[in-house]
Formats: C-alpha cells, structure tokens, sequence
C-alpha cells in the first residue's frame, strides 16, 4: 500500500470512529428526538403520533407498527421532565406468554457492544441503559436519567424540610413558649 493510501486509510477510519462515538454518546442528551429534561409539551413537538397515558407519572406513548420490531416506547415525566424511556421490543418467534429468555440475552449482548466502552462517560452523566424481559413475550429496554432525577428528590427534601421548619415556627405550640419569656431566663 503507498503512503497516500495509508493515509486515506488512517483517516477514514479515525473519521469513522470518532462518528460511532458521536452516534453512541448522542444518548447522553436524549433519547432519539428527544432531550433529557424536556417537557411534555416539547417531547410532543418532537413527537407527534403520542397517546397519552393517565396516571402518575405522565405517561407519553408511541405505538409500534404492526409488523416492527419495537412495539411501543413509552416516555415517561416526573415534573414536566422527561426522565425515562421504555422501549418494548418482540423478538422473531418470540413467545406469546412468558419471559423470552433468549430475546432479553440477545438484546443485552447488543447493549453491551454498544455502549460497554462508554460506560464511565454514562455513569458521569447519570445515564442508566438496562434490559428485562416481560411475561407477555417482549424485552423492554430502559433509558433511565437519574442525574436529573436527584435534582428533583434533592429539591423535594429541601423543600419538605423549609415546610416542617416553616409548620414549627409558625405554629400555636412555638408561639406559646416564646410567650413564656423563657429566652430572657436562659
């Protein structure tokens, strides 16, 4: 091979890498078309044909073709930000009931060639992928953002705390003993 070629070579394949890169790393900022964080109103901008599903937590679905692999994706919301997606798959001759054991291994081994190298990079973002099986046939695999989800129970707790602070301090009991003048005694 000459020199040039080699070159070429090099370059294609650097250029090439660092494109895997990008297409497996794109999961850190969302799913698909979507971003982590978005609301429900954005992710239905991004998506059109969405169900939604009543109950807690808000629930956007997007049914499957007949025919496809992918069943259904479900996007799913705590506080208006997306911070999870499920996606159901049914593997060929997969069964109608029970766990398809054979569906979940293959789709984990796919999950792992895809995203084993990245894995420092998905833990410091706080991006979880994992797979299980259902007992109606499918293999769901799930995008779980749990940095954006300790914001929100860190929020939670910051303002359940203000709120009991906030019931003391304004409370019939509190205001008795500060009544009493026991802070002149002290």
């Amino acid at each position: 091979m000459t020199r040039h070629r080699t070159r070429i070579t090099l370059i294609t394949v650097f250029v090439t890498t660092i494109g895997l890169q990008a297409a497996d790393l794109s999961l850190l900022d969302g799913y698909g078309n979507t971003k982590w964080g978005q609301s429900a109103e954005e992710v239905q901008s991004a998506i059109t044909d969405l169900e939604e599903i009543k109950g807690k937590p808000l629930i956007l679905r997007q049914a499957g073709k007949d025919g496809e692999i992918i069943q259904r994706t479900d996007y799913a919301f705590t506080e208006d930000q997306l911070l999870h997606v499920s996606v159901y798959f049914k593997m060929p001759d997969a069964p109608t009931r029970g766990k398809d054991k054979d569906g979940l291994r293959y789709i984990k081994e796919q999950l792992d060639a895809k995203y084993k190298a990245f894995r420092k990079e998905f833990n410091n973002a706080g991006v979880r992928v994992s797979a299980g099986a259902t007992t109606t046939g499918q293999v769901v695999v799930s995008y779980h953002n749990t940095k954006i989800e300790n914001e929100i129970v860190k929020r939670r707790r910051a303002e359940a705390k203000e709120a009991k602070e906030k019931e003391y301090q304004e409370g019939e009991r509190h205001k008795k003993m500060t009544e009493t003048g026991v802070g002149d005694l002290l």
